[in-house]
């Protein structure tokens, strides 16, 4: 078991001096909208986070990314096109489902539409993008999964990819472009790195992200290519809103969408959590999980309301001490 202290913001209180810092930025078209004042800042407590082994992970596949969760069913992505899955309350491991393209699958996050209403589930979007390249966009793949059991019990489980999301150019929405849904309100939220500015290598301190804020696309929106994919390109001006938040955490990946906020673990060779509040529009909770025995943070689910970090490791952790 772990435990760690991190300071917990809030905009009510005083701020004890270097602590977090809030910046907003929300369709801001002030001359000083790219250098937030150190003053705009939020006041502190201390709390403790707690993580435990919650129940050990499959290897193979590939290299470990983004998971998703749907009901009890957690979904567990590699980088080699492939997805583990298991059965969260029975903490066992089920099966490996191969995949086409997803890229390097950073982050996945299942969706509200079903391609047959009898789909046990909605449709799961891949964030595979690897593009930090101006005139580029990113690259959100959308899969059906179906799993069937025959007569004798055994199960089989199928993807199949239904449509293709490319972003706006990363100039404009921000590199390596990952999508996590809020489901209550038909929202599909975006972030990317906004690479150009320097963040502090020792801690990954100091980066700035783009939050995005898009109506979800009709999963039959597009143009069909000769597979029956649809291949659907959004705009600039598709999109509703957007946000900065400075002082996030560089190599942000996995990202996680719960009661209104958007859960970003980050990290290598440092490591933490990130809590971004999409109303407030800024940074709520830090995590540093510097010393702890967790590899690159990876990716974050929540299950019956608890938060479970998934890293390059050899579990899944159950986390407590963040009131999400």
């Amino acid at each position: 078991m772990f435990f760690i202290s991190f300071p917990a913001c809030s905009s009510d209180n005083e701020m004890e001096e270097d602590e977090l810092r809030i910046h907003e930025n929300s369709d801001s078209t002030s001359d000083d909208s790219d250098n937030p004042s150190n003053d705009d800042v939020a006041s502190s407590n201390s709390n403790q986070f707690k993580i435990e082994p919650y129940f050990p992970l499959t290897k193979g596949g590939g290299s470990l990314q983004g998971a998703a969760l749907f009901g009890d069913y957690l979904f567990h992505a590699t980088s080699n096109n492939s997805i583990h899955i298991y059965n969260m309350k029975e903490k066992k491991y089920i099966t490996m489902l191969k995949l086409g393209t997803m890229g390097h699958a950073d982050t996945m996050s299942f969706g509200v539409q079903r391609v047959d209403e009898n789909d046990e589930f909605p449709v799961l979007y891949v964030s595979g993008s690897q593009s930090n390249t101006a005139g580029k966009g990113g690259d959100i793949y959308v899969y059906r999964i179906v799993r069937t059991t025959s007569e004798i019990g055994a199960e089989t489980w199928q993807g199949t990819l239904i449509q293709h999301i490319i972003t706006p150019d990363v100039s404009i929405v921000g590199s390596f472009p990952d999508v996590v849904i809020d489901s209550d309100n038909k929202i599909m939220w975006m972030m990317g790195w906004l690479t150009g500015f320097p963040y502090d290598h020792n801690d990954g301190s100091g980066c700035t992200n783009c939050f995005s804020k898009y109506e979800i696309p009709d999963i039959h929106e597009g143009i069909q290519d000769s597979k029956g994919v649809y291949q659907l390109m959004l705009s600039e001006d598709e999109r509703l809103s957007y946000f900065l938040v400075y002082d996030i955490h560089a190599i942000t990946q996995g990202l996680c969408y719960y009661n209104g906020k958007i859960i970003c673990p980050y990290g290598n060779s440092f490591k933490g959590i990130d809590v971004i509040d999409v109303s407030k529009e800024g940074l709520i909770y830090h995590v540093n999980l510097q010393g702890s025995w967790i590899g690159e943070p990876e990716a974050i689910v929540m299950y019956e309301d608890k938060l479970y970090l998934l890293g390059q490791g050899d579990y899944v952790y159950s986390c407590s001490g963040i009131d999400l």
